[in-house]
């Protein structure tokens, strides 16, 4: 289910039987206002011979698109860890990444977004505490004299 509309792709069937909404970018929804032109709000997408893809049909074409172009050990499950992964790196908190995915807990959440070194660098990168240097000798107790 594609609402243009709303920019929002509805996932009827999950394996939770929760009804969830995906949001999509505006590079998504070029595409998908292109694939559904000529058609019906009813016509599925990604559709052959004028009937939908299934689960199947989709995993079988995208493991030979893979080969075709020559990557190795790629599968469609590894988008969603991509998926999670570039979220992080856009700084997106790691709620809002469990609730696009469908995620009941945190837990499985990480498991997903994967958290490099340079994130984790660019966190404390904006913190920016400088040195306190001592006031001047004059205004400081002579209990406190700093050390010079």
């Amino acid at each position: 289910q594609v609402d243009l509309d709303r920019r929002e792709i509805v996932l009827v069937k999950t394996k939770t039987n929760r009804m969830r909404r995906i949001p999509i970018n505006d590079a998504l929804a070029v595409v998908l206002t292109r694939l559904r032109k000529g058609t019906t709000p009813e016509t599925h997408v990604l559709r052959r011979f004028g009937r939908p893809w299934s689960q199947h049909t989709l995993s079988i074409l995208f493991a030979k698109t893979t080969t075709r172009v020559g990557i190795t050990d790629l599968h469609l499950h590894d988008l969603r860890h991509d998926f999670a992964t570039r979220l992080r790196r856009n700084h997106v908190g790691i709620d809002a990444i469990a609730k696009l995915l469908g995620h009941a807990t945190l837990t499985t959440t990480q498991r997903y977004a994967h958290i490099d070194d340079p994130l984790l660098h660019a966190a404390v990168k904006g913190l920016g505490f400088a040195p306190a240097s001592p006031p001047p000798r004059s205004t400081c107790p002579p209990d406190r004299q700093y050390l010079s």
